[in-house]
């Protein structure tokens, strides 16, 4: 199937990357090379047959840089390893690597799969069913895995839990080794939370790692009043992460809105602003979060338990997910943004 599929991407992409403008050199000859640019695979139409889905978005993708994420909610009843066994493979096979990503965690504690009846990292059966699925995820050699999406908030709500997944951990990062000792293996942290409650020393408590993730979604330091527009937000917001770590950084999401509080010329202004934001902190790879604006998140979709999170933060759940789903380069219907051209013209690799 993804052999199929890739022989009726590649004549159209091939044609579709000739015509791209070509990207200008990020810094002069010396100077650290550019960082890899990509988007997390998220088709805009879901009422077409899939074919068409995969075909349409690998090559907007492609078209904004080279590489592709795929996200898997651990907790999601439909069969997502079986779409990643077609979208890794497909996307490899129109030249773009690959960052895999599985969400095994909510914010206090373990987010399994449906069928399976577990509520800690202590549980044997839960252990084995993470390792398992990492395992098959290995299998598809992505050039990155993230085991662990912002894993900083279960170390800030439930330290037991967390203990008993850094165990998990290094199993699933020796696992992953085994399979595709190639893949960099490491976890993502929210940005802001680690730097908000000092929790520096997570890094090293991680344990192995080849490279250190981070999330950033900024938008609030514009939108409630820290910086009086994106032009004055200082580099050293993100240069900072350079004081924690110089293991290579992937930035594993990274948004800005077009809805809520944001508008399609904002997303579009941060992005323009990358370069410069991001040059201190040099990372290796910077992942957009949606390629497609969604309606993913919901209000009614949440725990109690997640909830009550929130509102300890203060956090308005339905402006913020107004924002998360509108960080897409491309509306809802997959016609352009300003953020979708803007984004072709980065000097990225």
């Amino acid at each position: 199937m993804p052999g199929f599929i890739a022989r009726r991407i590649l004549p159209a992409a091939a044609l579709l990357l000739v015509l791209l403008m070509p990207r200008f050199l990020w810094c002069q000859s010396g100077s650290p090379r550019a960082p890899s640019f990509g988007v997390n695979w998220n088709p805009a139409d879901i009422s077409i047959p899939f074919p068409q889905q995969l075909i349409g978005s690998l090559i907007g993708a492609a078209s904004v840089g080279s590489h592709l994420s795929f996200f898997w909610e651990w907790a999601a009843a439909t069969d997502v390893y079986g779409v990643a066994t077609i979208v890794v493979p497909a996307a490899r096979d129109l030249g773009l690597q690959t960052l895999i990503q599985i969400q095994p965690t909510s914010f206090a504690g373990p987010s399994p799969p449906p069928d399976l009846a577990a509520t800690s990292f202590s549980d044997p059966l839960l252990r084995s069913r993470y390792l398992v699925d990492v395992a098959k995820l290995a299998v598809l050699h992505p050039t990155y895995i993230n085991l662990a999406p912002e894993i900083n908030f279960l170390y800030l709500e439930n330290r037991d839990e967390f203990d008993q997944f850094r165990t998990l951990y290094a199993e699933a990062y020796a696992e992953v080794k085994a399979i595709s000792p190639e893949t960099k293996v490491g976890v993502s942290h929210h940005l802001d939370l680690m730097f908000g409650v000092s929790q520096f020393e997570l890094i090293e408590l991680m344990g192995p790692q080849d490279y250190i993730g981070f999330t950033t979604y900024p938008a609030y330091l514009v939108y409630q009043g820290y910086y009086p527009s994106i032009d004055q937000i200082p580099a050293s917001y993100y240069t900072r992460v350079r004081q924690l770590t110089q293991k290579p950084i992937v930035f594993t999401e990274v948004g800005w809105p077009s809805g809520g509080r944001g508008s399609p010329q904002d997303e579009a202004d941060f992005i323009g602003r990358l370069p410069e934001l991001m040059a201190g902190a040099q990372p290796d790879l910077i992942m957009w979060s949606k390629e497609t604006d969604s309606a993913h998140l919901s209000v009614a979709n949440l725990t109690l338990q997640q909830l009550v999170v929130l509102a300890i933060f203060q956090v308005d759940v339905q402006q913020l997910f107004d924002e998360l789903n509108s960080t897409g380069l491309l509306f809802w219907d997959g016609s352009p943004k300003p953020a979708w051209f803007t984004a072709r013209g980065l000097p990225f690799r």
